[in-house]
């Protein structure tokens, strides 16, 4: 391989592997859609809905993904607030299985050094790109399921 195509192969490598790490807040509908095509998902849903904290509405855009053979861990569904000017304020990823969103927590601390865990609390702060992320051990039919994780990332 010549020098002239080991360049650009290495830029794109680079580019992809940054992509999934990065945090998709203040992005738009068609960018938050291509980024769910790259994983497989698919629109399932979207309407407007009222916020109360801050007495006005936004777009809430719900993504669901292929399950897997029982027992593996995956992605289940992912849901993007929106502004109705179009741009993503907080998101929730579901998992099924808590290694895939340590995983994903471990690649946004890679990206964004400044990510830290708040003391005693399953919580990270980047002070510097003004975002948190929450792990949430996840209720179904009101009782905790330890592999059902959601994964809360949002503006601060």
């Amino acid at each position: 391989m010549s020098s002239k195509c080991i360049l650009p192969l290495f830029v794109l490598i680079i580019s992809c592997l940054s992509v999934k790490s990065q945090v998709i807040l203040n992005a738009d509908y068609a960018k938050i859609k291509h980024e769910v095509g790259l994983k497989g998902g698919r629109l399932r849903r979207s309407f407007i809905e009222k916020n109360i904290e801050t007495n006005g509405r936004y777009k809430k855009v719900i993504f669901s993904y292929p399950l897997p053979p029982e027992g593996n861990s995956c992605l289940m569904k992912t849901i993007y607030c929106l502004t109705l000017k179009n741009k993503c304020f907080k998101y929730y990823e579901d998992y099924w299985g808590n290694d895939l969103a340590e995983k994903r927590i471990a690649d946004l601390k890679i990206y964004y050094p400044n990510l830290k865990q708040v003391k005693n609390e399953s919580r990270w702060i980047d002070v510097d790109n003004k975002f948190e992320v929450d792990l949430i051990p996840k209720k179904i039919g009101g009782n905790n399921f330890a592999s059902a994780y959601l994964l809360k990332i949002k503006q601060i």
